[in-house]
Protein backbone atom coordinates (compact mmCIF):
# COMPACT_ATOMS: atom_id res chain seq x y z
CA UNK A 1 0.00 0.00 0.00
CA UNK A 2 1.53 3.37 -1.17
CA UNK A 3 2.44 5.66 1.14
CA UNK A 4 3.42 8.60 -1.33
CA UNK A 5 1.85 11.91 -0.16
CA UNK A 6 -1.27 12.43 -2.27
CA UNK A 7 -0.91 8.96 -3.59
CA UNK A 8 -4.31 7.66 -5.52
CA UNK A 9 -4.56 5.62 -1.98
CA UNK A 10 -4.50 8.53 0.00
CA UNK A 11 -7.04 10.38 -2.42
CA UNK A 12 -9.32 8.12 -2.45
CA UNK A 13 -9.58 8.03 1.39
CA UNK A 14 -9.57 11.45 1.89
CA UNK A 15 -12.57 11.91 -0.83
CA UNK A 16 -14.19 9.23 1.84
CA UNK A 17 -13.54 10.48 5.07
CA UNK A 18 -14.74 14.07 3.42
CA UNK A 19 -17.57 12.42 2.08
CA UNK A 20 -18.97 10.50 5.48
CA UNK A 21 -18.01 14.49 7.28
CA UNK A 22 -20.38 16.18 5.33
CA UNK A 23 -23.11 13.50 5.38
CA UNK A 24 -22.90 13.54 9.02
CA UNK A 25 -22.80 17.13 9.31
CA UNK A 26 -25.78 17.73 7.03
CA UNK A 27 -27.78 15.86 10.01
CA UNK A 28 -26.05 17.75 13.04
CA UNK A 29 -27.19 20.82 11.47
CA UNK A 30 -31.19 19.37 10.94
CA UNK A 31 -31.02 19.23 14.58
CA UNK A 32 -30.41 22.80 15.00
CA UNK A 33 -26.76 22.12 16.64
CA UNK A 34 -24.77 25.39 17.20
CA UNK A 35 -24.19 26.68 13.31
CA UNK A 36 -19.68 26.47 14.61
CA UNK A 37 -20.58 22.40 13.42
CA UNK A 38 -20.94 23.58 9.55
CA UNK A 39 -17.63 24.24 9.72
CA UNK A 40 -16.89 20.91 9.58
CA UNK A 41 -18.67 20.00 6.28
CA UNK A 42 -17.70 23.03 4.90
CA UNK A 43 -14.20 22.38 5.24
CA UNK A 44 -15.01 19.18 4.16
CA UNK A 45 -16.24 20.58 0.62
CA UNK A 46 -13.30 22.87 0.62
CA UNK A 47 -11.02 19.29 0.63
CA UNK A 48 -12.94 17.34 -2.00
CA UNK A 49 -12.53 20.10 -4.12
CA UNK A 50 -8.86 20.85 -3.73
CA UNK A 51 -8.44 16.85 -4.35
CA UNK A 52 -10.78 16.94 -7.45
CA UNK A 53 -8.83 20.35 -8.64
CA UNK A 54 -5.70 17.84 -7.99
CA UNK A 55 -6.99 14.77 -9.21
CA UNK A 56 -8.02 16.59 -12.82
CA UNK A 57 -4.47 18.42 -13.15
CA UNK A 58 -2.67 14.80 -12.07
CA UNK A 59 -4.84 13.41 -15.19
CA UNK A 60 -4.17 15.90 -17.24
CA UNK A 61 -0.65 15.57 -17.14
CA UNK A 62 -0.81 11.90 -18.46
CA UNK A 63 -3.66 12.09 -20.61
CA UNK A 64 -3.83 15.60 -22.21
CA UNK A 65 -7.79 16.43 -22.33
CA UNK A 66 -7.81 12.85 -24.11
CA UNK A 67 -11.67 11.49 -23.54
CA UNK A 68 -12.22 14.40 -21.19
CA UNK A 69 -15.86 15.08 -21.30
CA UNK A 70 -16.32 11.48 -22.03
CA UNK A 71 -15.02 10.30 -18.66
CA UNK A 72 -17.17 13.53 -16.73
CA UNK A 73 -19.96 11.83 -19.01
CA UNK A 74 -19.77 8.24 -17.90
CA UNK A 75 -18.79 9.65 -13.78
CA UNK A 76 -20.43 12.35 -12.96
CA UNK A 77 -23.25 14.14 -15.72
CA UNK A 78 -25.49 10.70 -16.49
CA UNK A 79 -24.98 9.51 -12.94
CA UNK A 80 -26.19 12.99 -11.52
CA UNK A 81 -29.38 12.61 -14.57
CA UNK A 82 -30.21 9.28 -13.30
CA UNK A 83 -30.53 10.82 -9.86
CA UNK A 84 -32.44 13.60 -10.55
CA UNK A 85 -34.86 11.69 -12.03
CA UNK A 86 -35.24 9.40 -8.94
CA UNK A 87 -35.92 12.46 -6.91
CA UNK A 88 -38.49 13.72 -9.35
CA UNK A 89 -39.83 10.29 -8.77
CA UNK A 90 -40.65 10.70 -6.00
CA UNK A 91 -40.74 14.45 -4.34
CA UNK A 92 -43.12 15.16 -7.37
CA UNK A 93 -42.67 17.32 -10.85
CA UNK A 94 -40.96 20.86 -10.36
CA UNK A 95 -41.31 22.08 -13.69
CA UNK A 96 -39.82 22.07 -16.59
CA UNK A 97 -37.32 25.21 -15.71
CA UNK A 98 -36.33 24.10 -12.55
CA UNK A 99 -36.05 20.25 -14.26
CA UNK A 100 -33.85 21.63 -16.81
CA UNK A 101 -31.74 24.34 -14.95
CA UNK A 102 -30.64 21.59 -12.59
CA UNK A 103 -29.85 18.90 -15.15
CA UNK A 104 -27.76 21.32 -16.97
CA UNK A 105 -26.03 22.21 -14.02
CA UNK A 106 -27.07 26.23 -13.68
CA UNK A 107 -28.89 25.99 -10.40
CA UNK A 108 -29.96 23.34 -8.25
CA UNK A 109 -30.54 22.20 -4.47
CA UNK A 110 -27.29 19.99 -4.74
CA UNK A 111 -25.49 23.28 -5.29
CA UNK A 112 -21.84 21.38 -5.10
CA UNK A 113 -22.55 19.15 -8.48
CA UNK A 114 -23.41 21.88 -10.60
CA UNK A 115 -20.19 24.03 -8.95
CA UNK A 116 -17.70 21.30 -9.14
CA UNK A 117 -19.01 21.13 -13.27
CA UNK A 118 -18.55 24.58 -13.78
CA UNK A 119 -14.85 24.03 -12.03
CA UNK A 120 -14.03 21.18 -14.93
CA UNK A 121 -15.91 23.47 -17.46
CA UNK A 122 -13.21 26.53 -17.16
CA UNK A 123 -10.39 23.70 -16.43
CA UNK A 124 -11.28 22.87 -19.76
CA UNK A 125 -11.30 25.89 -21.39
CA UNK A 126 -7.81 26.92 -19.83
CA UNK A 127 -6.37 23.76 -20.59
CA UNK A 128 -7.61 24.10 -23.86
CA UNK A 129 -7.09 27.50 -25.05
CA UNK A 130 -4.99 29.20 -22.35
CA UNK A 131 -3.15 27.19 -20.78
CA UNK A 132 0.20 29.11 -20.68
CA UNK A 133 -1.90 31.37 -18.53
CA UNK A 134 -3.67 28.87 -16.34
CA UNK A 135 -2.37 30.58 -13.26
CA UNK A 136 -3.37 34.31 -13.75
CA UNK A 137 -6.41 32.98 -15.64
CA UNK A 138 -7.38 31.09 -12.16
CA UNK A 139 -6.70 33.72 -9.89
CA UNK A 140 -8.77 36.10 -11.85
CA UNK A 141 -11.74 33.61 -11.94
CA UNK A 142 -11.03 33.42 -8.27
CA UNK A 143 -11.80 36.35 -7.26
CA UNK A 144 -14.20 37.12 -9.76
CA UNK A 145 -16.01 34.07 -7.96
CA UNK A 146 -15.34 35.81 -4.32
CA UNK A 147 -16.71 38.93 -5.08
CA UNK A 148 -20.02 37.61 -6.94
CA UNK A 149 -21.10 34.32 -6.06
CA UNK A 150 -23.67 33.68 -3.21
CA UNK A 151 -21.82 32.56 0.10
CA UNK A 152 -21.79 29.21 0.11
CA UNK A 153 -19.77 28.93 -3.16
CA UNK A 154 -17.62 32.22 -2.99
CA UNK A 155 -15.47 30.47 0.43
CA UNK A 156 -14.95 28.08 -1.99
CA UNK A 157 -13.31 30.25 -4.76
CA UNK A 158 -9.43 29.02 -4.46
CA UNK A 159 -9.74 25.67 -3.29
CA UNK A 160 -10.28 23.96 -6.89
CA UNK A 161 -7.25 26.25 -7.68
CA UNK A 162 -5.53 25.12 -4.79
CA UNK A 163 -5.84 21.60 -6.09
CA UNK A 164 -4.25 22.28 -9.15
CA UNK A 165 -1.23 24.22 -7.35
CA UNK A 166 -0.57 21.40 -5.37
CA UNK A 167 -0.42 18.81 -8.52
CA UNK A 168 1.71 21.43 -10.03
CA UNK A 169 4.43 20.69 -7.44
CA UNK A 170 4.05 16.96 -6.56
CA UNK A 171 7.21 15.98 -7.46
CA UNK A 172 9.55 18.25 -4.87
CA UNK A 173 6.45 18.16 -2.51
CA UNK A 174 6.38 14.56 -1.93
CA UNK A 175 10.59 15.03 -1.29
CA UNK A 176 9.41 17.18 1.87
CA UNK A 177 10.15 15.98 5.43
CA UNK A 178 7.41 15.02 7.72
CA UNK A 179 8.54 17.82 9.83
CA UNK A 180 7.84 20.20 6.84
CA UNK A 181 4.24 18.91 6.50
CA UNK A 182 3.81 19.51 10.09
CA UNK A 183 4.90 23.17 10.56
CA UNK A 184 2.43 23.77 7.26
CA UNK A 185 -0.32 21.54 9.03
CA UNK A 186 0.21 23.90 12.16
CA UNK A 187 0.50 27.12 10.36
CA UNK A 188 -2.81 26.12 7.88
CA UNK A 189 -4.67 25.45 11.28
CA UNK A 190 -3.75 28.97 13.42
CA UNK A 191 -4.89 30.59 10.50
CA UNK A 192 -8.24 29.18 9.77
CA UNK A 193 -9.00 29.27 13.74
CA UNK A 194 -7.99 32.83 14.10
CA UNK A 195 -10.31 33.85 11.08
CA UNK A 196 -13.21 31.38 12.35
CA UNK A 197 -12.79 33.25 15.60
CA UNK A 198 -12.91 36.38 14.15
CA UNK A 199 -16.12 35.33 12.12
CA UNK A 200 -17.79 35.10 15.88
CA UNK A 201 -16.66 38.57 16.71
CA UNK A 202 -20.54 40.44 16.81
CA UNK A 203 -19.30 43.34 14.90
CA UNK A 204 -17.56 40.60 12.10
CA UNK A 205 -20.47 38.68 12.02
CA UNK A 206 -22.97 41.59 11.57
CA UNK A 207 -21.15 41.85 7.86
CA UNK A 208 -22.81 38.31 7.04
CA UNK A 209 -24.06 38.29 3.46
CA UNK A 210 -21.05 40.84 2.60
CA UNK A 211 -18.09 41.17 0.40
CA UNK A 212 -16.27 41.43 3.33
CA UNK A 213 -17.58 38.47 5.10
CA UNK A 214 -17.02 36.27 2.13
CA UNK A 215 -13.10 37.19 2.29
CA UNK A 216 -13.19 36.44 6.02
CA UNK A 217 -14.67 32.59 5.54
CA UNK A 218 -12.09 31.87 2.42
CA UNK A 219 -9.39 32.12 4.95
CA UNK A 220 -11.53 29.91 7.44
CA UNK A 221 -12.53 27.04 4.94
CA UNK A 222 -8.99 26.14 3.11
CA UNK A 223 -6.59 26.46 5.41
CA UNK A 224 -8.51 24.29 7.77
CA UNK A 225 -8.65 21.80 5.04
CA UNK A 226 -4.72 21.68 4.89
CA UNK A 227 -4.46 19.85 8.23
CA UNK A 228 -7.25 17.48 6.88
CA UNK A 229 -5.62 17.18 4.15
CA UNK A 230 -2.43 15.55 5.76
CA UNK A 231 -4.17 13.30 7.89
CA UNK A 232 -2.99 10.12 5.81
CA UNK A 233 0.46 11.46 6.57
CA UNK A 234 0.10 11.70 10.14
CA UNK A 235 -2.13 9.07 10.73
CA UNK A 236 -0.66 5.91 8.80
CA UNK A 237 -4.10 3.69 9.76
CA UNK A 238 -5.84 5.94 8.46
CA UNK A 239 -5.16 5.16 4.48
CA UNK A 240 -5.23 1.48 5.38
CA UNK A 241 -9.24 1.42 6.26
CA UNK A 242 -11.31 -0.19 3.82
CA UNK A 243 -14.12 1.51 4.82
CA UNK A 244 -12.41 4.65 3.96
CA UNK A 245 -11.26 4.18 0.64
CA UNK A 246 -15.00 2.32 -0.26
CA UNK A 247 -16.63 5.51 0.90
CA UNK A 248 -13.50 7.36 -1.28
CA UNK A 249 -14.83 5.09 -4.42
CA UNK A 250 -18.19 5.96 -3.52
CA UNK A 251 -17.79 9.41 -2.48
CA UNK A 252 -20.20 11.09 -5.43
CA UNK A 253 -23.15 8.60 -4.44
CA UNK A 254 -22.39 9.21 -0.55
CA UNK A 255 -22.98 13.05 -1.07
CA UNK A 256 -25.91 12.95 -3.50
CA UNK A 257 -27.73 9.73 -1.31
CA UNK A 258 -27.93 11.33 2.06
CA UNK A 259 -29.45 14.38 1.34
CA UNK A 260 -33.11 13.43 0.23
CA UNK A 261 -32.97 11.47 3.50
CA UNK A 262 -31.62 14.43 5.70
CA UNK A 263 -35.23 16.02 6.88
CA UNK A 264 -36.27 13.04 8.07
CA UNK A 265 -33.34 12.18 10.49
CA UNK A 266 -35.13 11.96 13.99
CA UNK A 267 -32.47 13.33 16.84
CA UNK A 268 -32.25 10.19 18.12
CA UNK A 269 -30.11 7.25 17.75
CA UNK A 270 -32.14 4.86 16.42
CA UNK A 271 -33.06 7.29 13.68
CA UNK A 272 -29.17 8.34 13.00
CA UNK A 273 -28.53 4.29 12.63
CA UNK A 274 -31.41 4.00 10.29
CA UNK A 275 -30.37 6.66 8.17
CA UNK A 276 -26.71 5.30 7.83
CA UNK A 277 -28.17 1.75 7.17
CA UNK A 278 -30.51 3.20 4.74
CA UNK A 279 -27.52 5.80 2.54
CA UNK A 280 -24.96 3.01 2.87
CA UNK A 281 -27.52 0.42 1.12
CA UNK A 282 -29.10 3.13 -1.34
CA UNK A 283 -25.31 3.99 -2.16
CA UNK A 284 -24.49 0.84 -2.97
CA UNK A 285 -26.92 0.13 -5.29
CA UNK A 286 -26.18 3.73 -6.81
CA UNK A 287 -22.89 2.55 -7.43
CA UNK A 288 -23.21 -0.25 -8.69
CA UNK A 289 -25.68 0.95 -11.42
CA UNK A 290 -23.38 3.76 -11.73
CA UNK A 291 -19.91 1.91 -12.58
CA UNK A 292 -21.76 -1.69 -13.88
CA UNK A 293 -23.99 -0.44 -15.90
CA UNK A 294 -23.74 3.67 -17.24
CA UNK A 295 -19.88 3.31 -17.16
CA UNK A 296 -19.92 0.68 -19.06
CA UNK A 297 -22.04 0.96 -21.55
CA UNK A 298 -21.28 4.57 -22.40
Amino acid sequence: MSTLFLSRQQTTVLRGIAAIIIALFHVFIAWQWPRVVNIAGSVSVALFLLLSGFGIHESYKVNGLKDYWHKKLKRIIVPYWLFLAVVTLFQGWPGWKVFLLDACFIQSDFWFIPYLMRCYLVYWIVQRWLSKWLIPVFIIIGFIALNTLQQIEAEQSFSFFAGIMISRSIDSLRQKEKSFWLKVGIVSFVIGTAFMLLKEIPAVHAYKGTLIYNYILLFIKLPLAIPLLLLPTFIRFLQQSRLLYLAGLASLEIYLVHLPFVPYVEESIQSFLLFILVVTICTYIYYTINTKFIAKYL
